[in-house]
Formats: structure tokens, C-alpha cells, sequence
């Protein structure tokens, strides 16, 4: 007998908000106004955007960011369709307190892409680690490790 899980063949490109990652990393526990923050393999994820507009000081970084924003448009809604169309039948198998359902999953999701586009409509900046060519520049940003209940 298999493991019920929800199987997916390559590595999907959907969003999470500011509000997530404040509960997931448990960054009550930090002064973000303090820090430097870098947000390494952040797909579309709206953390920045809306970090940003908080007043703290967030770097988003990716390898996706290399593709146009049409690809990576494209890449979200596709993903997302196909993760949304395998969930009920493994949707037993997660603790739906942060989001009451699937709807509210794919409503949370499709705004934390739809947010990191507008904010990043004009051009999808070619992000890599050619900014932050040499260690000394990023080893004053804070690595947060989820908090797991």
C-alpha cells in the first residue's frame, strides 16, 4: 500500500504572504526593523513587497527571477491550478486552522502572486547572487528557521 501524499512531479511556483511567513517564522519574536532580511528562494511570494511597504529592509531573491514576468505569470496559474485540483483528495491530511479550506488556500495564494506582481509588473529584475557577490554582503542579513508545532 502507498502513502497517500500529494504527489507532485517538479517544484511548484506559488505564493505565500507577509502574514504566513510572520507565523510560520515566528517573527514576533524579532525586530525586522533592526535587520536586514533576505528572502532567498522567494518565488512569488508577496513577503517583500509587503515587508517593504511596512519599513523593513527585505531582499527577495530567486532563480525564477532570470524568466519574464509573462513565464513566470504563466508558471503560477498553471501550478496552481494542478495543486488546487489534487488537494481534495488528500486535503484530510492537513490541519486547516491558517486557512479555514481549500478555497481560502487558493484565494490566499492567488493574492500573494497577483501582489507580487503588481508590485513587480514593470519588469522582473534579474535577481541572483551577483549582488550579493561576496559573503561580507549578506552575513548581516538574519536566516529565519520555520517554527514547527
Amino acid at each position: 500500500m502507498m502513502d497517500k501524499k500529494l504527489e507532485l512531479k517538479d517544484i511548484v511556483l506559488i505564493g505565500r504572504t507577509f502574514e504566513e511567513y510572520y507565523k510560520m517564522f515566528v517573527l514576533d519574536k524579532i525586530n525586522l526593523k533592526a535587520e536586514k532580511i533576505l528572502d532567498v528562494a522567494s518565488g512569488v511570494s508577496s513577503f517583500c513587497s509587503e515587508a517593504n511597504s511596512k519599513g523593513y529592509n527585505v531582499t527577495a531573491s530567486d532563480k525564477i527571477y532570470h524568466f519574464s514576468a509573462k513565464e513566470i505569470e504563466e508558471k503560477c496559474i498553471t501550478d496552481l491550478k494542478m495543486v488546487m485540483e489534487k488537494l481534495p483528495l488528500v486535503s484530510d491530511l492537513y490541519k486547516w486552522k491558517f486557512f479555514k479550506d481549500i478555497d481560502a488556500l487558493k484565494e490566499n495564494r492567488e493574492r500573494a502572486y497577483k501582489l507580487w506582481f503588481f508590485r513587480n509588473k514593470v519588469e522582473v529584475k534579474k535577481l541572483s547572487l551577483i549582488k550579493f557577490r561576496n559573503y561580507n554582503e549578506i552575513k548581516g542579513c538574519i536566516e529565519f528557521q520555520p517554527y514547527l508545532v
